[in-house]
């Protein structure tokens, strides 16, 4: 092969090269121009549509209340998705985990205390979960900073038991990431768990379930 013809091959091989990195660029740049969006833009499927994870700095914890005291659990350990989708909600599918083994009181003889068979019997049962059932008053048109309010109903399910419950939420989309925040009560002894405060005491302890989730992107929707 002479001189001329290598040196053509190689430039037009150096060009092709060339132009599929640009291309590749400037398909990188506008998807990530069509995804920006600041406070008060209206957010498109491509903003919405897809699995969204539960990140590390989510939190999940128990408030319990007593005639004479009141008792804060912390749940630091969660994973989990919720897949939205904005045209058909009633399609929506997401998932709650809690490790219960890292449940934390502040005191680490209450926290052992708990872990035992007569509260939340980690040994038996390491994980409390939550499978999403339906979601009510989903506002299909979403802005950006703007929160929602929103229930969502699901199954509990803490001990082996599963119990329907009711969670009234507040939801946002802010960069890119998802805001979940809402409390519920439920009855622990639906669960088969005793009064965690004054055990011997008639009165059922008050119980609230209060989630703060943040939620990045995962995959997007392919129907």
């Amino acid at each position: 092969m002479d001189r001329s013809r290598s040196w053509w091959i190689g430039t037009i091989g150096a060009i092709l090269v060339a132009g599929s990195m640009l291309g590749y660029l400037t398909y990188t740049k506008s998807l990530d121009f069509r995804l920006k969006v600041s406070d008060g833009d209206t957010l498109t499927l491509e903003h919405m549509e897809r699995t969204w994870k539960i990140q590390p700095e989510s939190t999940v914890k128990l408030l319990v209340n007593s005639e004479l005291e009141s008792l804060l659990i912390d749940f630091p350990v969660i994973s989990g998705y919720w897949t939205l989708n904005v045209r058909s909600p009633e399609l929506m599918k997401g998932e709650v985990r809690a490790d219960i083994s890292t449940l934390n009181t502040g005191n680490r003889y209450r926290d052992e205390t708990l872990k035992d068979w007569v509260y939340f019997y980690v040994k038996a049962y390491p994980e409390v979960t939550f499978q999403l059932d339906k979601v009510e008053n989903w506002n299909r048109s979403w802005i950006e900073g703007k929160p929602n309010t929103m229930s969502i109903e699901g199954t509990l399910t803490v001990r082996n038991v599963s119990q329907k419950v009711i969670f009234p939420v507040e939801v946002l989309h802010r960069n890119n990431q998802i805001y979940v925040n809402g409390t519920g009560e439920i009855n622990i002894q639906d669960f088969g768990i005793t009064n965690i405060l004054d055990p011997e005491s008639k009165e059922i302890n008050e119980t609230k379930l209060s989630v703060q989730f943040v939620l990045g992107e995962g995959d997007t929707l392919t129907n």
